[in-house]
């Protein structure tokens, strides 16, 4: 059939995943010492909706040094949109339950989220709302975000961060791509010939500006803040920051420079990198994730390529993943350019 059964990294068992599917060739689970994934559609599980259609009713997952399952239950409307995701620990998925929910409770005729809730830790030790949205539109433009959640989330974990309260807070060209966002405080944002950012100008000075070949590859970006200046550049696999190399990405994860140490990805049915493990196998990094793509609160970050493989930017507040032809905010679930 084609199908992927088994990668293994590096000769080392630690860093091994085997792949099953089910009768539909649908992946059913990734298993792993590092990581484990397993994926229900029309499965029974109690408090989940079957689903017999290719969406995923129920997930679980295990990452690094974990030994209790993490997952969600989900549900969908009649349109198959994403309604809400409540999630769960155990092999049932009813213990420490809500923790980190993602709900949709809106949808306009085009689509568009109309009101978004998303809970997350708070603290050390608790957890809670972290963000309760509410998207106004014109047409398929966003003009506004309200959130009326008192909690901010702790540490790095993803939340909205309202910073403006304005009946526009977004503005747009004549070709839809975004060119003011001012919850991120961005004053401007210009786009080069292929629609793509060149420049994101911020209101405290800061700046970040973009290099493309002809083609739309990124080949560099400078990140100013105050008087500092990181400048990285892109030349196919290798990463030079301030024109020392950094990383050498490859297939199965990257070596980091000057040490020359491998790093391997161990990556979920999405392609998401959800464990970062050097050779032997020991745990650098482990990433949780939220349906939209947020992350959880996480201690250690050694790494920017996270949901499906993609780069997060997180420089200067700007906190989008770049997907090569665009820019995607997971804390919105929306996209910066058409």
């Amino acid at each position: 059939m084609g199908r992927l059964k088994s990668d293994r990294r590096n000769g080392n068992g630690k860093l091994r995943s085997d792949y099953a599917y089910n009768v539909r060739s649908w992946m059913k689970s990734v298993s792993g010492p590092l990581f484990s994934q397993t994926l229900n559609y029309q499965e029974s599980m109690a408090g989940t909706i079957l689903c017999y259609n290719g969406n995923i009713s129920s997930m679980s997952w295990k990452a690094g040094s974990e030994t209790t399952d993490r997952g969600y239950r989900f549900t969908y409307d009649g349109l198959s949109r994403l309604k809400d995701a409540t999630y769960g620990e155990g092999n049932d998925l009813t213990t420490n339950p809500n923790r980190f929910n993602e709900q949709i409770t809106g949808y306009d005729k085009m689509g568009n989220i109309l009101k978004l809730k998303r809970y997350g830790q708070i603290s050390s030790a608790a957890y809670g709302l972290v963000d309760d949205l509410s998207l106004t539109y014109n047409g398929n433009q966003l003009l506004a975000v309200k959130d009326i959640a008192t909690s901010g989330v702790y540490g790095n974990g993803t939340d909205f961060k309202d910073g403006a309260n304005q009946p526009t807070e977004y503005a747009y060209d004549k070709n839809g791509n975004l060119i003011k966002d001012l919850n991120k405080n961005i004053s401007s944002i210009g786009y080069n010939c292929l629609n793509l950012p060149d420049q994101v100008i911020f209101g405290n000075g800061n700046s970040i500006l973009y290099d493309y070949g002809a083609d739309g590859t990124k080949l560099r970006t400078v990140h100013t803040t105050g008087s500092s200046a990181l400048t990285t550049d892109y030349c196919g696999n290798a990463v030079y920051e301030n024109g020392v190399l950094k990383m050498l990405l490859n297939e199965a994860g990257y070596v980091s420079f000057p040490d020359r140490k491998f790093h391997f990805y161990l990556k979920d049915r999405q392609g998401n990198i959800r464990v970062v493990a050097d050779k032997d196998g020991t745990v650098e990094e482990t990433n949780s994730y939220y349906p939209f793509g947020g992350m959880f609160t996480s201690a250690n970050s050694v790494q920017p390529y996270k949901y499906n493989g993609k780069e997060l930017e997180r420089k200067n507040g700007l906190n989008c993943y770049d997907y090569g032809a665009r820019q995607y905010d997971a804390v919105l679930g929306r996209w910066t350019t058409v």
